[in-house]
């Protein structure tokens, strides 16, 4: 789910707010977002993509892509330095009504007040949406449909939220895909360990987030 819920939770305190990788977690940028702002706006007709340094996926055809202009103020040299470490590596942006965005700067403009030491930084930005970003790694097992019937299995979906959440291997050693889950096989304690480690490093992934 991209749109978070109506409810107070502890994701209600990252609308408009920015964060960056910086090669471990995702950190917040140390600014305050001011206007000029545009929010993410679909561009349909974008010929070409200008994330550099983002993943393969990004990079795909068939998603929409949306782009965005954000100002950032820093109110020292310090947090605006820290932020040039990292300023071309993948960002994920909150927007005002809580949806997620995964993408890269495509320029930057910066203006330097000498006096006060604040510098203002005018970011373009590319972004995809994340649940489309998150859909694309969608496995598909062959033996989720009923070859009889054509309709898919009690447990499709489950199986697909959980190979998309990579809690279920979809990509053998060798790099090729896993083509059938085979659902009545027994499970082996190697499996079991291997998922409860996925597991585990799903969740420490989501409480970095």
């Amino acid at each position: 789910m991209t749109q978070q819920t109506a409810y107070f939770n502890a994701n209600d305190y990252y609308k408009k707010r920015l964060f960056v990788d910086n090669g471990s977690a995702f950190i917040e940028v140390h600014a305050r977002i001011i206007e000029p702002y545009s929010p993410p706006e679909p561009q349909i007709k974008l010929k070409e993509n200008k994330i550099i340094s983002g993943p393969s996926d990004i990079h795909g055809r068939g998603n929409a892509y949306y782009k965005a202009k954000i100002k950032l103020l820093f109110y020292n040299r310090t947090s605006y330095s820290e932020y040039l470490l990292y300023c071309y590596n993948i960002h994920k942006f909150y927007d005002e009504k809580g949806s997620i965005f995964l993408g890269s700067v495509n320029s930057m403009t910066r203006t330097a007040f000498e006096a006060s030491k604040k510098y203002t930084v005018e970011l373009e930005m590319f972004f995809v949406k994340k649940d489309m970003y998150e859909k694309k790694h969608r496995a598909q097992f062959l033996d989720l449909v009923d070859v009889s019937t054509g309709e898919s299995l009690w447990f499709y979906n489950d199986v697909q939220e959980m190979a998309d959440l990579g809690l279920v291997s979809v990509i053998n050693r060798d790099g090729s895909p896993v083509l059938y889950f085979n659902g009545d096989d027994p499970v082996s304690r190697a499996e079991f360990i291997a998922f409860l480690n996925r597991t585990r490093r799903w969740l420490e992934r989501k409480i970095k987030e």
